[in-house]
């Protein structure tokens, strides 16, 4: 038998009623958990058709000579680069709650930081900003409600 499925007796002629009324109930109750994981899993990929990145995403590549750099409406991904001589700041958009997705990352080695700056009195996790000083750091930022972005 495959697994999850009601285990099912064949029938027989001297099969007593009370074996097939419970029978009857392990089908029943089988089918209606069915239905629910079901119903989960079509919410479960709804939302995660949300999350997903677009895969007509695009890199903004920011330089230090942009700084401070104001994330565009369309910006997804911010790929930003300190100088030898001077950190780079990002400064996000004001937090809405709009559930917006932005992905910022280090790409150089300098010793020069990419700072992440909230919009006023927003507050990434609590904090005014996030530093990223490792190459190839990462911070995966959404907008999650009036005045709060979180990572993930």
């Amino acid at each position: 038998m495959f697994p999850g499925k009601p285990q099912v007796p064949t029938p027989t002629p001297t099969t007593p009623v009370k074996d097939w009324n419970s029978i009857q109930r392990n089908f029943k109750q089988s089918t209606e958990h069915s239905q629910n994981q079901t119903l989960y899993l079509q919410s479960y990929l709804g939302k995660m058709q949300q999350w997903v990145v677009p895969l007509q995403a695009t890199v903004m590549p920011v330089a230090q000579t942009q700084s401070p750099y104001t994330v565009g409406s369309t910006d997804t991904h911010i790929s930003a680069s300190a100088s030898a001589s001077a950190d780079t700041v990002i400064d996000l958009p004001q937090a809405v709650g709009s559930g917006r997705m932005l992905i910022i990352s280090k790409m150089d080695s300098n010793v020069h930081n990419i700072v992440v700056t909230a919009n006023g009195t927003d507050l990434i996790n609590g904090a005014a900003t996030v530093t990223l000083s490792s190459q190839y750091q990462v911070v995966r930022i959404i907008d999650a409600a009036v005045g709060a972005w979180i990572e993930w």
